[in-house]
Order: structure tokens, then C-alpha cells, then sequence
């Protein structure tokens, strides 16, 4: 994974003493001092502490290292890759092993989670904290539900579709289908495929969720219905599997999207090979001279594929989450308050080019530039929270799997094939 050099810090220590103070900290400062205990925190987090070339890792050592100094709260903590968070937390969870206070999430880790049984609800613990009233709308929507919350998220990121300008002269960047298909045989003919962007099996959160799921909504169809059930075999679902199975056959889309992992699917744009790609807010993180070519007005955010009215991207959300019988849930309340102060929100998101859930966060000048508007436009017009489900990511590997060989699979039926993995699961979980 490629890291981003360290362009920000912040001063976490007077942060964090203000932050303590204000929801009891001062008092228990004192109380440190005549021998009380303030216990520890047990914290699983994404980030390599000792990598001084990332610069999220150096704030959070900052923020980790300020909260034990300012609270007396021992910080225990360990580095649990993202792709493997999900399982980690999900299987101790239901084994009953020992768990942490605090763990780091996506948002489509959670509802699996829910479903597990392994987290608190922390509406009782946040609903009178000082930046509950300030929370972005798209944040509630991720993870409030029948007024319960299972986790707090720190910034919205999302689908950005970056278009490569050098490919379109005309000016004119395609949005619909029908506009694709008649982009595509030009961009064939000059040796490039029309767009790329991860949609293969080992990540059904990614594959489905962040690709299939959007041009679903787009044309009318859902991954999941009101009860949680895989809704796939649609009309509208069937139409946009065949759609991008056919122009796959064609040559009109990259084969590292539905063949490859989510870094092999971003090869093709940083070889400008592509039209456009779909990545997200983050990409600049990780995609090879994408910044560069941002900023060179080379590349911008462009619309997504639309099938109906309207194209879709995800949304998605770094999110803090503490797991159900967690023995210092007061103590990871704190931690959690000294993340969402717009003081240290605000370099934190803008880490990860994500959008703050704090507005008072995103008023930083940090954000004014055009990336960040391209973004939050983007985001905030067609961001489209993740159906739910009780076997969220059971089901998204499962579909992620059968899609990628329908895909790889010429002849294959769509929708007889969509129609048995659908039976099949509904039969096993349901």
C-alpha cells in the first residue's frame, strides 16, 4: 500500500487537555494524583505507529500519546490491517473471546458486526457529547437506525469516477449508458479500454457494495429489501450485469476490474490506459501520480455511469466502534471525543481526503480547495448509502464471487445464476 508523506500535525496535547477537562477530565486528573486509577484502553486501530511516512499514523501516535498523557488512561495498542478487521472483530466477537474498547472501522464492516452481536450502542454514551448536534447528515444516515447507533464516523469519503480530460477533447465527459457506448469503440480504437475500477471477488464490500451496488440504484434495482434479503434478480439488476458483461467481452472495460485485486484495478489509469476510473476520495493516497495530474487539470471528478435518471456513487465513512462487554467504554468515549473536536478532526480527514462530519470541522481552510469541492459536490449529490443487511457481508461475498464468474463466464445465464445464489442464501440464512 503506498503511504502519503507527512504534511500536517497538530497540537494534540493542548487539544486533548481541553477536551478532558470538558467532559471530566479535570476532575479525574486530580483524582490521578491521590492515587487514583483511571484504567487503561484497550484500542484496535489500522495504523503502523512506528511509520513515521504516514502521516495518519504519526497523528494518531500523536492523539494516542496526548490522551495517556492528559487522562492517566494507559493506551494499549495494536495494528490490525483493514482488510482484516472485519473477520478479527467478528469471530472473537461470537467466540467470546477478549475484545478491545475501541476498534477502527469502514462502514460496511459494521452492520455484519450488528448482526454478530458484538457491539454497544452508543446512542446513550453520544447523544449530550458537545459535537452530536454538529453531526453531518450523511453520517447519521450511515449509522443511526431505529434510534441506535452502533459506531461514530469521522469523515465522509465516497466513489469518486476520475476522468482522464486527455482522453475526452471534446470537453464532454460521458455520463449515461448510451453515452458510454458510443465513447467506447472511439477510446478502443486509440488503445484504450473506457473505464476500470474494482468489481472482482475477495472483497464483496468493495465489489458490491462500492460497484455493482450504485448502477443498481441507478437503474431502478437494490441489493437488499426491506427485511435485510438479497433483491437481485431484477430486471433492472439483470440489465446492468449483462451491460457491463457485454462491453467487458467487447474490450470496453478494463479485465482488472472484474479479474483483479483493488490495486491491479488501478493500474490502467496511472498508465493512462482508461478513460476514467472509479476510485474514491482517498485515491490520491494511493494512485500513482493522480494528484499530480488533478492539480495539472489532467484528470477531474466527473459524473458516474447513470442507467436511469441519476448515477450513484457509495459513501463511505472511517469510523470508530466499541464492541459489546468492552470494560472501559467511558474511557473510549474520551478517545473518541478528542477525534471529532474540529480542531483535530479537520487535519484528520483532510489525511485521508475525507470529507469531516463536523461542519464546524469542515470550515477549515484546509478544504477550500477545488478537490475538496469536486469531492463534497460529488458526495453529497449522489452519495448513496449501503442497502442493509442482517448478512451484509456474507451475502456480498457470496454475490462478489458468482458476479465475477458470470463475468469471466461467457454464455453464463445472469439471471437464473443470480436467482440460485439468492435461493441458496435466503435458504441458509433465513
Amino acid at each position: 500500500m503506498r503511504k502519503r508523506q507527512v504534511l500536517l500535525t497538530v497540537p494534540v496535547l493542548l487539544l486533548a487537555a481541553a477536551l478532558l477537562v470538558g467532559c471530566g477530565g479535570g476532575k479525574e486528573t486530580e483524582t490521578a494524583a491521590e492515587g487514583f486509577d483511571p484504567g487503561e484502553l484497550v484500542f484496535w486501530g489500522f495504523y503502523d505507529l512506528t511509520d513515521t511516512a504516514d502521516s495518519r499514523a504519526v497523528m494518531m501516535k500523536q492523539a494516542i500519546d496526548s490522551f495517556q498523557a492528559i487522562s492517566g488512561v494507559d493506551v494499549v495498542y495494536e495494528q490490525v490491517a483493514w482488510d482484516q478487521m472485519d473477520n478479527k472483530v467478528a469471530l472473537l466477537g461470537r467466540s467470546g473471546g477478549d475484545m478491545p474498547d475501541v476498534v477502527m472501522s469502514a462502514t460496511e464492516n459494521i452492520p455484519g458486526w450488528e448482526n454478530a452481536g458484538v457491539l454497544t450502542d452508543l446512542m446513550p454514551y453520544v447523544k449530550d457529547q458537545y459535537w452530536y448536534g454538529d453531526l453531518n447528515d450523511f453520517e447519521k444516515s450511515l449509522y443511526e437506525h431505529d434510534g441506535q447507533r452502533y459506531a461514530v464516523g469521522l469523515y465522509i469519503s465516497g466513489g469518486n469516477w476520475y476522468f482522464d480530460t486527455t482522453k475526452f477533447p471534446s470537453g464532454k465527459l460521458p455520463q449515461t449508458a448510451e453515452e458510454w457506448e458510443a465513447e467506447f469503440p472511439r477510446l478502443k480504437a486509440q488503445g484504450d479500454y473506457g473505464f476500470a475500477g474494482f468489481m472482482g471477488k475477495g472483497s464483496g464490500g468493495a465489489a458490491i457494495v462500492q460497484g455493482y451496488a450504485p448502477m443498481f440504484k441507478s437503474a431502478g434495482g437494490q441489493l437488499y429489501d426491506a427485511e435485510g434479503k438479497p433483491d437481485w434478480v431484477s430486471d433492472e439488476n439483470v440489465m446492468v450485469v449483462e451491460w457491463l458483461r457485454e462491453h467487458y467481452e467487447k474490450g470496453h472495460i478494463a479485465p482488472a476490474t472484474f479479474t483483479g485485486d483493488w490495486s491491479a484495478a488501478e493500474i490502467p489509469f496511472e498508465e493512462k490506459k482508461v478513460g476514467a476510473t472509479r476510485g474514491g476520495s482517498w485515491s490520491f493516497l494511493y494512485m500513482r501520480g493522480l494528484k499530480e495530474r488533478y492539480e495539472a487539470g489532467e484528470v477531474k471528478i466527473g459524473p458516474p455511469p447513470a442507467f436511469g435518471e441519476q448515477g450513484y456513487v457509495f459513501i463511505n465513512s472511517e469510523a470508530f466502534a466499541v464492541p459489546k462487554g468492552a470494560e472501559n467504554v467511558e474511557n473510549a468515549i474520551k478517545f473518541i471525543n478528542l477525534f471529532l473536536s474540529p480542531q483535530f478532526l479537520a487535519p484528520w480527514a483532510n489525511a485521508q481526503y475525507g470529507i469531516p462530519v463536523i461542519a464546524a470541522a469542515l470550515e477549515s481552510p484546509i478544504f477550500a480547495n477545488q478537490f475538496y469541492k469536486d469531492t463534497a459536490e460529488n458526495i453529497f449529490s449522489n452519495g448513496l448509502p449501503s442497502d442493509r443487511s442482517p448478512y451484509y457481508n456474507e451475502c456480498n461475498d457470496a454475490l462478489a464471487a458468482k458476479l465475477q464468474e458470470i463475468m469471466i463466464t461467457p454464455g453464463m445465464d445472469v439471471r437464473s445464476e443470480l436467482e440460485k445464489l439468492q435461493e441458496e442464501l435466503i435458504t441458509k440464512y433465513w
